[in-house]
């Protein structure tokens, strides 16, 4: 089942996905995931047309399960940040201005997997220090809406300085990029982790991504976002959002 893809642009970097709790077809709620966020979200250098985003095969586990219709809204947009509204228009206006149209406000939507950053420590040198009371101000935005919120770990990005430029995978960019997972899975912020960079990681080298997953440095293959979606625990997400509401 391929996801429906919100926004004008493409492709665009920034990485989140929304649970969310639909009406259906049927007599029986339909859950659908809405996946926020920038080019890894929004499937980068997957395989065009092929529906291989990271996303998409969410939604196929998603679609492979009994009981309700369960579907993906990918809100992913290419150079997302978190902080800035960059000059090219194609890379959409930062997380907190587009929140509330691409999640708070998607029908029955009920939780959220957060995963934004890498372009505001790559392109910008953004601290983890400058990142963090914003996530928290999303995580409370989230919760005010009645939406359960998922944190993604940032994916291993070193190597890739060369083609983005910046702090794209240079050793201060590491350094920030390490700093922000250690709060995203220690904080206790979130209602629950997701661990994309453990899944995505070369073991030998933990700053690169494993050269079966990685496209450009950066961004996953097709092989590294089905790995993003299978680190999703969707029956401990789906057990949370669902309860007191049993079809």
């Amino acid at each position: 089942m391929p996801t429906l893809k919100l926004g004008g642009s493409p492709r665009v970097l920034f990485a989140a996905a929304v649970l969310t709790l639909l009406a259906g077809a049927s007599e029986r709620p339909a859950l659908a995931a809405d996946p926020l966020g920038d080019s890894i979200t929004d499937g980068y250098l997957s395989t065009k047309n092929e529906n291989r985003r990271y996303p998409d095969y969410l939604a196929q586990r998603l679609a492979s399960r009994k009981g309700p219709t369960l579907s993906v809204v990918n809100a992913g947009i290419i150079g997302n940040e978190l902080l800035t509204v960059r000059p090219q228009l194609q890379f959409g206006y930062p997380v907190p201005a587009r929140l509330a149209r691409d999640v708070l406000t998607q029908p029955g939507a009920r939780a959220v997997i957060l995963m934004v950053g890498i372009n505001d420590i790559g392109d910008r040198s953004a601290k983890a220090t400058d990142l963090i009371p914003v996530y928290q101000q999303i995580i409370q935005s989230a919760r005010a809406a009645g939406l359960k919120i998922y944190g993604g770990t940032l994916v291993p990005f070193a190597g890739s300085t060369g083609t983005y430029k910046g702090d794209y995978g240079t050793a201060k960019g590491e350094q920030e990029r390490q700093k922000l997972n250690t709060w995203i899975r220690t904080s206790g912020a979130f209602d629950g982790v997701i661990d994309f960079d453990k899944a995505l990681r070369d073991p030998a080298d933990p700053s690169r991504l494993l050269p079966a997953y990685d496209a450009d440095r950066l961004h996953p293959n097709d092989a590294g976002y089905e790995a993003m979606a299978n680190a999703v625990n969707v029956d401990a997400i789906l057990g949370e959002i669902t309860k007191g509401n049993a079809p």
